[in-house]
This record gives C-alpha cells, structure tokens and sequence, in this order.
C-alpha cells in the first residue's frame, strides 16, 4: 500500500490549488517519482476543477500530471485566453462595441482573460517535506512555445485554433511541413489566413512546400560551398550613399544565394531569423542586399568592382 505525505504549504499559500492558484478545496495524490527515497507518495491541495481534470486510475507522477492539468485549462480557457491576442486592455476599454451583450464583454472580457492567465502562468511553490525537497522537474518531454508548456506540438496547435478561431487544417499541414522547430512561422501564416478557402490552403501548403525543398537544397550546395570562403575576410560594400554590412553579406553568401530570384524565395527565412531586430533594422538588411545583388547582375561591376568578388567565385564555381 503506497504511503502518502502532505506537502509543505507556505503560510500565504494555505488555501491555494498547488496546479493553479485558485481557492484549494481538497487534496489529490500523486505517486512520487524520485528525489526522496523515504516516500512513495505527495498529497497536494487542489482546486475542485484541476481535480476533474484528472483520472482516478491515473498514475502520472507529479510533473507529467501538471502539465496535462495545465493543457485542460489551456483548451477549457482558450476563448478567454484569446482575449489578450486579439486585444489590450486598453483597446477593449476604448472598443465601441454597443448593446447590453458587448457592453457586458467590454467590462469582464479582460478579467476573464486575466484569471484565464494567471492560472495558466501559476507554477506552485517548491515541493518539500519537512523542509527537504522531495522532487525535481523531468522537462524532456513537454513543448514550449512563447513561455507557455504544452503537453505536445499538437496540442499547442489545438490551443491557438481554439483561442484565435484559425483554420486547423492549414496549421497542420504546415507543421507536417516545417516541423516543431518552425512552430511560430506556421502560427504567422495560419494566422495570416485565418480562414482560407480549400483552394487557398492547398496552395499556401505547396508553396511552403517549394520553399522548403528550395532552402533545403541550398542548404546543401552552402555546405559544400561556403566552407571554402573565408568569411571573416568579407568586406563592407559602398554602393551610392548606401553601406552593405558584412552581416547581410554573410547571411547571402551563407546560403549561398547569388541571385534575386533565388533571395525572393527566402525573403520569409531571412525576416524571421532577423525579427529580434526590429522591423525598421530587418527591412534595412535586405533592401541593402538586395541593392546588392542587383549591382553584381552588371558583371563588369561584379569582376571589377565588388571587392568580395574573389569570393563570390569560390561560391559560383
């Protein structure tokens, strides 16, 4: 028979969920998986909806069991959690919304939001035993996008369809395509297109499609390129009053990208890698390497001129 211990519960915390944060009703227990070879087993406070979320035959041990708790309130709360997306509070308060109905949602819409967030957000307290920790988080298996844990790359995607009203069938095929890695530009797109006709979505999955297989390819001619080109030796380029930075260069030339055909098809690659930025400072980048390519296409200008043309050589042989 498996022993069960009460966990610490800090003096602020005695009412609290340990999974959410709202008022504790009751305690659940949950088989323990290490970090105390004394115990079997933690009792924790739970709230009565945290504890419906969970199956009484279930032996998930504690960190496993939180997520899956936490990715029930997500989808329960998408709705509510969508609020903060589409608005801010202080456009929600200046909305113009009319009638009993909006007027109701004007003045609980961000509350609701808030107490969606908040619960989602809440990540308990340290788990002890008369002072002497008895746990330590497993994170090998959950997906992380934007600060917020799911159970999986497929229950993130349920989330944002549910909360944004987006179109699951296009968020998918994208994944399938882009891969978990690529989570946040197949949310842009999807979002772009929120509700696609059938015609529209196939063609937005093939051209992704293109896309890939292109960089892909790429990819490959780069690496067995690009080792060959010393790239701390290129130089800046001046051309009018405009300044080409080495990083745009070396982002081309990384890609081995030698034309402005081949740099349209990864305009969407070179503004997400270079989000972090800013718009203003992205935008600036590539219309320099644009303006680049566009002067090496006068190739006496390339073979005279172009004081990196030793290398762009080495990159075209």
């Amino acid at each position: 028979m498996t022993d069960y211990v009460t966990i610490d519960i800090p003096f602020e915390s005695r009412y609290q969920c340990w999974f959410c944060g709202e008022p504790s009703n009751g305690t659940l227990r949950c088989p323990q998986s290490g970090g105390h070879a004394q115990l079997n087993g933690l009792e924790l406070p739970v709230c009565t909806e945290c504890v419906s979320f969970v199956d009484k035959r279930s032996d998930m041990t504690i960190w496993p069991l939180r997520l899956h708790i936490k990715d029930r309130l997500l989808n329960k709360y998408a709705k509510h959690l969508g609020i903060g997306v589409i608005w801010t509070k202080e456009e929600l308060e200046q909305s113009q919304l009319e009638g009993a109905i909006f007027e109701g949602f004007r003045a609980s819409a961000w509350k609701m939001y808030e107490i969606a967030r908040e619960r989602i957000d809440f990540q308990g307290w340290a788990l002890t035993v008369d002072g002497n920790a008895v746990e330590s988080l497993d994170d090998t298996f959950f997906f992380e996008f934007q600060g917020t844990r799911f159970l999986s790359v497929e229950s993130a995607a349920a989330y944002y369809v549910k909360s944004e009203g987006l179109d699951e069938s296009l968020l998918l095929g994208l994944l399938d395509i882009l891969g978990k890695e690529q989570f946040e530009y197949g949310l842009r797109i999807t979002r772009l297109n929120p509700r696609p006709t059938k015609k529209r979505r196939n063609q937005l999955l093939r051209e992704v499609e293109q896309q890939r297989r292109e960089t892909d390819r790429v990819a490959t001619l780069s690496n067995s390129r690009v080792n060959d080109v010393d790239i701390g030796a290129i130089r800046p380029v001046v051309l009018n009053s405009a300044v080409i930075e080495v990083e745009a260069i070396t982002w081309v030339m990384g890609r081995a990208i030698t034309t402005l055909n081949e740099l349209s098809r990864f305009e969407d690659c070179f503004f997400e890698e270079h989000e972090h930025l800013g718009g203003p400072r992205a935008f600036q980048l590539f219309d320099s390497i644009q303006l680049y390519l566009q002067a090496r296409e006068d190739q006496t200008w390339a073979e005279k001129l172009d004081p990196n043309r030793s290398f762009w050589s080495q990159l075209c042989r």
